[in-house]
């Protein structure tokens, strides 16, 4: 009587990073079959096709195939770089193979690795992997290099906005006006450019107008984006740092710049206007009620009250309330901890975007150093090299330094024009409060004050708990 031997279930899996290369996954399969017809012990359930790169920390598919194996399942790859290209999973296959008796097949390579794999052989799939991960960092960088230098020459290393289409003619290739997109975006400027149109207009008519052309309809959100984008006045960014581009324009910086003063006017409309009259917005509160007062602008004496829903409550002049605050303000003049605070505090959004393209530029100064030294140690060193591979080593290293020298150039010119922005803390405070925008003065205020308090015509000024100060009182008649 013949013994009947239970086959193994066997999971395919074919994987690409990119969708250029979704050709190869129909090889895999191929070859995963063929393995599996052959090894009549594997009982082929299904073939899972992953487009998702295989040198990713961050969960992906394959984790999620992996976390739902079954015990003595084995799982049947066309190499060792199609499970992994990060040594830092080894452990997770590991585990894998331990807990469930997961087996993984590698078809090129002719490995099976199980809970029976001898040290050795173990030795050569981590060196499999390694070697892998190798040439993905080495592709990276290539890759980011080559970008770094194409940006150097004005072009980009990311597709351009809607409006463009990539081409390639002989030897000639990049990006170009579209011969209808880019008519939609000329209309879509032109007709914000006269303040008629709101941009949710403008969609709906050019959609209308150009449909049996666009691949989709635009959304206004992403009509709003284009008309913020400078790369059609020939500014391209890249990691914050902007640059000029080769690329061919077909909107005008005068059209451009007009655009950009209506979107701005248009998004004040859109705010609390209660918020742009009066820097007491929402600052106010009448002690005994809890009412608060809510600034108003009024048309005939061209000056600024506060009222609230109370009647038995009247209407208080802002001049008033200010008065107070310079009163208030009297006291923190010498403290020191107080401007420390406001600096602090005011800029704080520039601080950030400062820190940030500071930290960058010292990367890059880094860098440079580094390849100076490089440099140095080739031309002084007696190192075992032929003439002509030190000529070839000592011209790249100058080109990239050329390269991380221009980069550093342009994190150095955005770092100047962001410490414009900053906002100097100087002189007497109530004096540098009225040289604020309104809605800076609310900032101040509300650094500096948790509340305003009014009660029986007088005022009192809380500091917030970080100003170590008494609160003020101020009376008016």
């Amino acid at each position: 009587m013949s013994k009947i031997v239970s086959k193994i279930n066997a999971l395919g899996i074919a994987r690409v990073s990119t969708k250029s290369q979704c050709d190869s996954l129909e090889s895999q399969k191929k070859r995963i079959c063929t393995y599996c017809d052959s090894h009549t012990e594997l009982d082929l359930k299904r073939i899972e096709n992953l487009k998702e790169s295989a040198y990713c920390l961050k969960p992906g598919l394959l984790d999620e195939i992996l976390g739902a194996t079954v015990k003595n399942q084995a799982i049947i790859l066309d190499k060792v770089d199609r499970l992994t290209r990060n040594h830092k999973d080894i452990p997770f296959f590991e585990k894998l193979i331990d807990e469930r008796n997961i087996s993984f097949h590698f078809i090129q390579e002719n490995i099976v690795w199980d809970q029976n794999t001898t040290r050795d052989l173990v030795t050569k799939i981590v060196a499999y992997i390694n070697k892998a991960e190798e040439e993905s960092d080495s592709t990276s960088k290539r890759t980011k290099n080559c970008n770094i230098i194409m940006r150097e020459h004005g072009k980009i290393s990311t597709p351009a906005p809607f409006g463009y289409i990539n081409y390639a003619e002989g030897e000639e290739k990049g990006w170009k006006p579209h011969k209808v997109n880019s008519k939609y975006v000329k209309e879509l400027f032109e007709m914000y450019a006269t303040g008629n149109y709101s941009i949710r207009t403008i969609t709906e008519i050019l959609n209308k107008k150009y449909g049996k052309s666009l691949k989709k309809p635009l959304s206004h959100q992403h009509a709003a984006s284009l008309l913020h984008n400078k790369f059609f006045i020939g500014i391209a960014c890249h990691d914050g740092v902007e640059y000029k581009h080769i690329y061919k324009t077909f909107i005008t910086k005068e059209i451009f710049d007009k655009c950009q003063v209506i979107f701005k006017q248009n998004e004040k409309s859109k705010k609390d206007p209660k918020v742009l009259i009066s820097p007491l917005y929402g600052m106010v509160r009448d002690k005994n009620t809890g009412a608060l007062f809510t600034p108003y602008r009024n048309k005939c004496k061209k000056r600024n009250y506060l009222k609230t829903k109370d009647s038995n409550l009247g209407n208080l002049s802002e001049q008033t309330v200010i008065k107070g605050i310079k009163e208030a303000l009297k006291n923190l003049n010498k403290d020191k901890d107080v401007v420390d605070i406001l600096s602090n505090q005011l800029n704080i959004d520039v601080k950030e975007n400062l820190d940030s393209l500071t930290q960058k530029a010292k990367n890059e100064a880094e860098t440079i150093n580094k390849l100076e030294n490089r440099l140095v140690s080739i031309l002084t060193e007696n190192l075992s090299m032929s003439e002509e591979y030190m000529n070839k080593s000592i011209q790249n290293i100058h080109k990239k330094i050329e390269t991380h020298k221009s980069i550093l150039n342009n994190y150095t010119v955005n770092i100047e024009k962001i410490k414009k922005d900053v906002i100097d803390v100087k002189g007497d405070l109530f004096e540098f409060f009225g040289t604020l925008s309104t809605p800076n003065q609310t900032k101040m205020l509300k650094i500096l004050f948790s509340e305003i308090q009014y009660n029986n015509n007088c005022f009192i000024y809380k500091f917030q708990k970080h100003i170590k100060h008494n609160s003020v009182n101020y009376q008016f008649r």
